[in-house]
């Protein structure tokens, strides 16, 4: 039921005499203006909201408070979002404490949540429930009075939904700090809060730590502009004299750091580009130092810089000769190569790390530089990103083995302290609950189990709620690998972890008992190869192939009923799309997700995950957001990657496993198919190296953290 459908009507019979009584009485208010947003404006706004549900109730012509979308997931998504939550939200702000006009703005907030809202856009149901569930959450937290925390969980969506808190306390600290992480999204808000006293202070502090996103305002009329123009901030009228000599194009904006530090010097910086020399080193050496300027800026050219050489370096992963394959790297110094592996960790393949962690160890060694003074030399900048690669490959003894045995202990509890001082980016955490999936060494789990028992008693003294969460699943991951003596356990047990050891068959299979899987295959050559020899594994007679012009559907024979929907590579779009209307006529939603495919298509397929899904295969890992993402869209769900891009020497007999266990009615037992999978490859030597980069659900470290701290947390 709409909110105010039945109060709004008695409120329009008696508005004539209840404006007199307001008007009446008015001269016992503070000011005319708090009876001016009393409930009869606030009635209108409430008549805009439920019209506009109404409407958008309407768009399937069915009168039932939902929208019928693609599947049965974005169709209950649209009655929480459009109709629930927001009746919620309304019912949120008239019981509240606030002003009749802190009311009625809040009301107006919620207007323009679903304001846009059309025929053609109502199916983004995820962007939407983000937004209107954020802003729940905001309003609900303003009045518990525990708003800060809220707003740095769900920090990006709380960017969008900045009119819902702008006038509080905390808006402008939020706003500073957001800048560091997601600058393009505040400056889109801008608008939002630009009347405010703090808007000069936070688009300055923006442009200091994102000049290279900010500049793209340099040469309009906008508002942004403006401001900037009329600032008195020395770093951001340098900025402006650096559009105004050097243009848009200019690579002087990541240096502002070191122009800050000698204007005289502009030039240099100005005429500095990529395929100079010193440009790597310059970055770098800015890049070391504690809060520079440009900080974010810096970040994504470093990032981008270091994919150059690290993608050239995968392309010759096949070169039996390492030295022309290192070629381009072999001057570099144990900074630039350190950079290299830390700001490519989403993309690098093992084989390239190998070889450039060989180069940095040798540099390390020949210089004697112990290998934690090094990391203070690079202020620890990506340092746990580092350590979890070293994990992951191996090499975390060869790099300690540089270190001394004081600063060991030093790294160690580095390494795992502050995780739960910010609430709005936990990267760090996973990549901590990485690596303890990837080691085996007891005496290093139990060093570190010591340094997360201290920080988590600092937490509980300091009363941080979710940095304890964080800090009490980490110490439960490790109790996964080692047993804790319960004497170290004085005032909490380990948490129970997410089941995902195996799946149940009647997990995978839907009412009819059919197991329904989907593959995406892309465009390009090594989709094409890909597709093929997939499809040679199921050329038995336990499998029937039937073939479409875009699209392929491989169904058991014999067994289990198992349907698997694969695109053609070259009929992309097509394909992907035909299977969709397919599943979408039929009411079809596939329990088995799989990416065949380069890390940069990884977003098209993660899109297609619905809480359903029970089990997704990803190819390549890509890291914490990555990960987020598929458990946002299906909280329970068990996740096949790699370290690196997956190969057809695994994908295949590891898929085909799967597959052939649900045709023979067995349930998914991961130690079994790893176990039985291993032993087919063993005559394979480089397939068997490369099944060591594949990571079982039931030991993703990172990902079962993820999934255990969504659910504590809600």
């Amino acid at each position: 039921m709409m909110y105010w459908t039945s109060i709004i009507s008695n409120i329009s019979k008696q508005k004539s005499l209840l404006l007199l009584a307001l008007l009446s009485v008015a001269w016992v208010s503070n000011t005319l203006a708090q009876s001016e947003y009393g409930p009869i404006r606030r009635g209108e706004i409430h008549d805009m909201i439920d019209a506009k549900q109404a409407a958008i109730d309407q768009f399937d012509a069915i009168t039932d408070q939902q929208v019928k979308l693609n599947n049965n997931r974005d169709t209950e998504l649209s009655k929480t979002s459009y109709f629930t939550l927001i009746d919620l939200i309304q019912e949120t702000i008239e019981s509240s404490s606030n002003s009749n006009l802190e009311k009625y703005n809040d009301l107006i907030g919620t207007y323009n949540l679903i304001a846009n809202v059309s025929e053609r856009n109502v199916q983004y149901i995820n962007f939407y429930y983000t937004n209107i569930y954020n802003a729940y959450g905001i309003l609900s937290h303003k009045s518990l009075g525990d708003l800060d925390v809220f707003l740095y969980k769900q920090m990006l969506p709380s960017l969008a939904n900045i009119t819902l808190f702008k006038d509080e306390p905390i808006a402008e600290k939020f706003l500073k700090d957001a800048a560091a992480q997601y600058p393009t999204e505040l400056l889109k808000s801008f608008s939002a809060f630009q009347k405010e006293k703090y808007a000069q202070s936070v688009l300055e502090e923006t442009a200091k730590i994102a000049p290279n996103t900010i500049k793209k305002y340099f040469p309009t009329k906008s508002t942004i502009n403006s401001y900037l123009i009329n600032s008195k901030d020395p770093t951001v009228q340098e900025l402006m004299l650096l559009y105004r000599q050097y243009g848009a194009e200019s690579k002087a904006y990541f240096f502002l750091d070191k122009i800050m530090e000698t204007p005289n010097n502009r030039s240099y910086y100005s005429y500095l580009w990529p395929d100079t020399e010193n440009y790597l080193k310059e970055l770098i050496d800015i890049r070391k130092k504690t809060n520079p300027l440009a900080e974010y800026s810096l970040d994504q050219e470093l990032k981008l810089q270091a994919l150059k050489y690290i993608r050239v370096i995968n392309d010759m992963h096949l070169m039996k000769e390492s030295a022309e394959r290192f070629a381009g790297v072999d001057s570099m110094n144990a900074e630039e190569l350190y950079t290299l592996i830390v700001y490519s960790a989403e993309e690098i393949f093992t084989s390239t790390y190998n070889g450039l962690f060989e180069r940095l160890y040798s540099k390390l060694e020949a210089d004697s530089i112990d290998g934690y003074d090094f990391l203070h030399t690079m202020n620890f900048n990506r340092f746990r990103t580092f350590i979890k690669l070293g994990a992951g490959y191996n090499t975390l003894n060869n790099y300690m083995a540089l270190i001394d045995t004081t600063n060991q202990d030093l790294l160690l509890n580095h390494f795992v302290n502050s995780l739960g001082d910010n609430l709005s980016d936990l990267g760090e955490a996973v990549n901590v609950a990485d690596t303890f999936g990837s080691l085996e060494d007891s005496i290093l789990l139990k060093k570190f189990l010591g340094h997360l028992l201290e920080e988590r008693k600092e937490l509980t003294d300091d009363m941080n709620i979710y940095g304890e969460v964080i800090y009490n699943l980490l110490i439960s991951l490790i109790g996964e690998k080692i047993d804790i003596d319960s004497s170290l356990l004085t005032d909490f047990e380990l948490l129970e972890l997410p089941p995902l050891n195996s799946i149940d068959l009647g997990d995978l299979t839907n009412a009819k008992h059919e197991n329904i899987q989907q593959h995406f295959f892309f465009d390009d050559e090594d989709g094409l190869l890909s597709f093929g020899t997939f499809i040679n594994n199921y050329k038995n007679s336990n499998w029937r192939i039937i073939d479409s012009t875009h699209y392929v559907i491989i169904e058991s024979a014999k067994g289990n009923p198992v349907q698997i929907f694969a695109n053609k590579p070259l009929s992309e779009r097509e394909g992907q799309a035909q299977v969709k209307a397919y599943f979408e006529a039929n009411d079809i939603v596939p329990s088995i997700v799989v990416h065949r495919g380069h890390s940069y298509y990884v977003h098209l397929t993660i899109d297609q995950i619905q809480p359903e899904t029970k089990m997704v295969f990803l190819g390549s890992c890509g890291g914490y957001h990555n990960l987020s993402q598929v458990i946002d869209r299906s909280p329970k769900v068990h996740i096949i990657s790699s370290k690196q891009i997956g190969t057809i020497l695994v994908n295949n007999p590891l898929l085909y496993a799967i597959s052939e266990s649900i045709r023979k009615g067995e349930n998914i037992d991961w130690a079994d198919i790893w176990n039985n999978v291993g032993d087919k490859l063993k005559t394979n030597k480089k397939a068997t190296e490369k099944f060591h980069d594949y990571i079982p659900p039931h030991k993703n470290l990172g990902a079962i953290f993820l999934q255990a701290y969504y659910e504590l947390t809600g």
